[in-house]
């Protein structure tokens, strides 16, 4: 974490509050663009050649693409209930924007998805140039891992499918992350689209799992320590605060957390987190 806050410090200019619900209101009106006017979209999907032959906002512009483009000479079709779903896919861009902020911070929130952005396009330009198929819209791959992170901090948060069927979101993550990995098992070129979209994710996820395991196991052994004492007689307190002293006999009103170091804190005694708004 102490690289992240020397980043932070460095680039606090790169913070955009409501980054990805700016990104989100953008996509919700390329859908009705793209629904009116289809030639509107055929011309921003990632196509090399077309960039190299001088269109070179197809670089960018395919991350505004959440929907697959369709092809030039479609007819239009405007649909209600494809404007009703692009309407409800903007408002869980919004929770999912507003609880990695409240989570993580306007600064991360928006180096999280500057960095999806980044990955999405260097795999697009290297797969170009050796020869592989990249992939034409990229908008709904911000959004894929926006969604990882959300279930991975909130696994507990309940979905309301078809508005009557409640799945927490971890389950949903699950699927996805399984259909995911089996198109990239099939594929190589979306392989290694994913391996560069989804490096954030894994980078932040897969040490903070390996962390929490490695947490779990030091609290079962000291759990199991405790018990064997309070059998012997010689019952002592279970959690005990580095920074006071406090433990859950002297102070029964305070919460206990793990550290990064394995050491306990109590609520006492845990800094303050700092806003991004100071």
């Amino acid at each position: 974490m102490g690289l992240l806050n020397s980043l932070e410090n460095r680039f606090r200019w790169l913070a955009f509050p409501g980054l990805l619900r700016g990104i989100a209101i953008i996509h919700f009106v390329m859908i009705l663009l793209v629904m009116a006017r289809p030639d509107t979209g055929a011309a921003m999907t990632f196509d090399w050649g077309k960039i190299l032959a001088g269109e070179g906002w197809r670089i960018l512009s395919f991350l505004f693409l959440a929907v697959p483009a369709p092809e030039i000479g479609s007819a239009a079709d405007f649909s209600p209930f494809s404007v009703l779903f692009a309407f409800f896919a903007m408002m869980i861009a919004f929770l999912f924007n507003d609880s990695l902020e409240n989570s993580w911070g306007v600064w991360r929130t928006s180096a999280y998805v500057y960095l999806t952005i980044i990955g999405q396009i260097v795999a697009n330009v290297l797969l170009s140039l050796v020869g592989l198929s990249a992939e034409r819209e990229g908008g709904m791959f911000i959004y894929l891992s926006a969604f990882f992170a959300f279930a991975t901090l909130f696994p507990k948060h309940t979905f309301m499918l078809m508005l009557i069927i409640p799945v927490q979101v971890w389950i949903l993550a699950c699927l996805a992350g399984f259909f995911t990995l089996i198109s990239a098992l099939a594929s190589l070129s979306f392989g290694i689209f994913a391996l560069f979209t989804f490096s954030p994710y894994l980078a932040w996820a897969v040490p903070m799992a390996l962390k929490g395991g490695k947490n779990r196991s030091a609290i079962a052994k000291r759990r199991v320590k405790f018990q064997s004492k309070a059998k012997a007689g010689e019952l002592s307190s279970f959690h005990r605060c580095k920074e006071c002293g406090a433990t859950e006999v002297s102070h029964p009103d305070r919460e206990f957390r793990v550290g990064e170091d394995g050491e306990e804190i109590c609520s006492a005694c845990l800094p303050p987190q700092s806003s991004e708004n100071d």
